[in-house]
């Protein structure tokens, strides 16, 4: 192995050893605060609402893949899903999702399952909540819409692979409910930034999962994070002082 494999290997190492240390730590009763996002405070107001109203809260994933660079928030997606779902259970109605993938589907679907086997009404399992609507991205959208409709919803997260044609999805027709954006592509994040009432940009996505519900794995991969961010950060300076002083 070459120096810079083995300085990679232990840096994953000890980022490795980090995030189990961390995730220990939070085992703890004491709450852990996190940060303000005002996306993500957003949520808390469309579960209350479902609860309120009777109404679901409807997820929607993108026409996206779990293969490639669109694999990243199609997992964030599932995690979210999977956080909302469990807290749905409060209210008459379960959270509904949509995807215009079949790999998200069959995973939203047994996401879904799992929220229900953990929740007070165990023998409830509506699978059919976790809908594939469109294999395109036109046909996506057209299926998304037609579901909205059908059962109105008390809110909708919007966070997957879209194009332009999202907009669409936070339209007139649904402009009573709130809705909250997030996208892997820089189209529909400006498209989705003007129209919906909350955005998630750039590493928000990825943290959603520690916001969205408690979470200790999610939670203690975001601290992680931040520690190694530093890190690197403090390390980086401490180079470029280095050189200033022609000590490297």
């Amino acid at each position: 192995m070459t120096n810079y494999s083995l300085i990679a290997f232990g840096f994953v190492l000890a980022a490795i050893i980090l995030f189990i240390v961390v995730s220990i730590t939070l085992r703890g009763d004491r709450p852990v605060v996190l940060r303000s996002i005002p996306a993500f405070r957003i949520i808390n107001q469309m579960i209350g609402r479902s609860v309120e109203e009777g109404k679901t809260l409807h997820i929607t994933q993108g026409a996206g893949s779990l293969i490639g660079r669109q694999s990243a928030i199609g997992f964030t997606g599932l995690v979210i899903l999977g956080n909302i779902s469990r807290i749905s259970m409060a209210a008459d109605k379960p959270a509904v999702c949509t995807t215009g993938d079949g790999g998200l589907i069959i995973l939203s679907q047994d996401t879904l399952r799992h929220a229900y086997r953990q929740s007070i009404k165990t023998g409830v399992q509506r699978l059919y909540q976790a809908r594939y609507t469109g294999a395109t991205p036109a046909a996506y959208v057209s299926g998304v819409i037609m579901a909205m409709l059908d059962e109105p919803a008390a809110g909708s997260i919007l966070i997957g692979s879209f194009n332009s044609l999202a907009v669409l999805m936070t339209g007139l027709p649904f402009s009573d409910h709130t809705s909250l954006a997030a996208a892997d592509s820089l189209p529909a994040q400006a498209a989705l930034y003007t129209c919906a009432n909350e955005s998630l940009v750039a590493e928000e996505v990825y943290a959603a999962g520690a916001y969205s519900g408690p979470d200790t794995k999610q939670t203690a991969g975001l601290i992680t994070q931040d520690i190694l961010r530093w890190l690197f950060i403090g390390l980086g300076l401490v180079y470029i002082v280095l050189g200033l002083l022609g000590v490297i």
